[in-house]
Order: structure tokens, then C-alpha cells, then sequence
């Protein structure tokens, strides 16, 4: 039997992807398992498929396929992996938590480049840039950076060029974007304190460890993005969301994949407050 498992973008989509590649080789266990995503790299080391195909291909020559290209987006009001489990095989009851399989090269670079940081006593944080109703202001950032350093702990900041510039490296900062792979990234945030961010690829890469999460949600509901892990929903994680009637408007938004505001203010970044974003943390790390 040979079968296509298929969802090209954007990268937290596809590591959302992983416990349906899982799943369906527990239920064909002698199957021809293909992949096809413009992001091959988290599949790297992944033992449940066995080709990666080109994703500018016509499809054909398949048995089964799973296309999960605008699932979760037309079912807004879900889960985004409960919506690509009921596409691919009409059941949720199964183990749900995403995976990244890591080499030893990976741990030995974070380890190469992180030695001088005591990484449990570091957070990492991910100022992510996004539509502009999930894009928090990089005067939070700022503050919540400060309030950590005032804790006694040290930031260390992930992501890429494309994200918020928090300015240059200082006492306790340490900007680390562009320096990583994903499973690179993975590794780091498996040995830190706490991971902050928002609705973002970082926080699903943060969803293959066990590491505590603060996660940010504004025009998504953090109930349909939270990692599943070690089986469980939410999973040591907490949610800072704001205090708005239209919080999660995008359930209200079948297929929207670039969302502007209903209100036109982006009302919903500007109430996340730095005091909250402390307050989860302390949560979620038992302070």
C-alpha cells in the first residue's frame, strides 16, 4: 500500500503534522509511506515514513492520500491536529504529541555555542513576527526581558531575522536567532527553564519537549494550538490571553490564512501585559 501524507506550510503546521505520520504507520505497519511539505527538515531522523517527495510533483500513483493542505483552516473552531486527525482518519483517540528526533550533531552544536549559559537558569522567549493581531508589541517584549532579568534569570532569544529586533545583546540577553536548526532549537529549549511565546512555529518546535510554555494567544484560541505532549493535552503549559470579548476571532474565519482585525485596532496585542506574561511563567515553573 502506498500512501501521501501532504501539507506543504508553514512550518508549526507541518510539525503538527508528525502524529499523523505516526499514527498511520501504526495502522499500516507494511505501507509505502510518502511526505510531501516544503518543509522536509523536521522530518529529518523521523522512523515512520519512507520518502520524502518532491511537493511541485503531480500526485499519483497512491493508494491513500492524506491532504492536509487547509484542513484546520477550514475548521477554525478545533483543534488544528483533532482537525487533521478527523481528514485522515475520522478518530482522534490516539496519541497526539508532536516529535522532532534529534542527532547527536545537533546536541553537540547547541552544546558547542550554549556552553558558558547556565541553561536552566534561562528562558527562552521568541518575539515573533506575525499578522499583526498576534504580533506582540516590542515594548512588551522589552519589559517582559527586564522582569525576567530581575528575577535573577537570563533571556535567551530564538528565532529569526524576520522576527522583532529586541536591540543589541546585553547583561543576561543573549540573541541567538539565526544560529539554530529546528531540532537544534529543540534541544536548547529542552534544557531551559521555561519557553515564551506566541502562536508561532517556536511554540509547536516547544511542544516536542517537556519544558514548561507560556504561550500567547490573541486572535487564536490557545485551546486550538497548545501542544499535545506525553500524551496529554496542555501539558505543562500556561496561556496568557487578553480580556476581550473577541478573543479568538478566527474561529469566526473559515480558510483565513492572513487575518486582519474585525475591529481594526489590534486591540488584543496591545492588553497583553508583561505582569501577565510573569505571572504564567511563575505557574508554570513553580515559583
Amino acid at each position: 500500500m502506498r500512501i501521501l501524507i501532504k501539507r506543504l506550510a508553514a512550518l508549526g503546521d507541518v510539525i503538527l503534522m508528525t502524529p499523523i505520520v505516526k499514527h498511520a504507520r501504526n495502522l499500516y505497519p507494511d505501507a509505502h509511506i510518502a511526505i510531501s511539505t516544503l518543509y522536509p527538515q523536521v522530518f529529518e531522523q523521523n522512523p515512520y515514513f519512507n520518502e520524502l517527495v518532491n511537493p511541485h510533483a503531480p500526485v499519483q500513483g497512491y493508494d491513500k492520500v492524506i491532504d492536509l493542505d487547509g484542513c484546520y483552516e477550514a475548521s477554525p473552531s478545533m483543534h488544528a491536529i483533532d482537525a487533521y486527525s478527523i481528514k485522515a482518519f475520522n478518530s482522534t483517540n490516539y496519541d497526539k504529541s508532536t516529535e522532532l528526533f534529534l542527532k547527536l550533531s545537533d546536541r553537540v552544536h547547541v552544546y558547542n555555542e550554549a556552553s558558558s549559559l547556565n541553561l536552566f537558569r534561562c528562558v527562552v522567549i521568541h518575539p515573533s513576527v506575525s499578522w499583526p493581531s498576534r504580533t506582540l508589541p516590542r515594548e512588551t517584549w522589552l519589559e517582559v526581558i527586564d522582569k525576567l532579568i530581575s528575577k535573577g534569570l537570563s533571556v535567551i532569544i530564538v528565532g529569526t531575522n524576520n522576527d522583532l529586533d529586541l536591540g543589541p545583546t546585553r547583561h543576561h540577553v543573549y540573541n541567538l536567532k539565526n544560529m539554530f536548526s529546528i531540532h537544534q532549537v529543540s534541544y536548547l529549549i529542552s534544557k531551559a527553564l521555561c519557553f515564551i511565546g506566541t502562536d508561532s512555529s517556536m511554540v509547536h518546535v516547544a511542544g516536542t519537549t517537556k519544558t514548561p510554555i507560556v504561550g500567547i494567544f490573541t486572535c487564536v484560541k490557545a485551546e486550538y494550538r497548545l501542544p499535545y505532549r506525553n500524551g496529554q493535552y496542555d501539558s505543562l503549559c500556561a496561556t496568557v490571553k487578553p480580556d476581550i470579548d473577541c478573543y479568538g476571532c478566527l474561529e469566526k474565519h473559515i480558510s483565513a490564512t492572513n487575518l486582519a482585525c474585525d475591529r481594526g485596532d489590534n486591540a488584543c496585542v496591545k492588553m497583553i501585559k508583561s505582569d501577565n506574561i510573569l505571572k504564567a511563567l511563575d505557574s508554570v515553573i513553580g515559583t
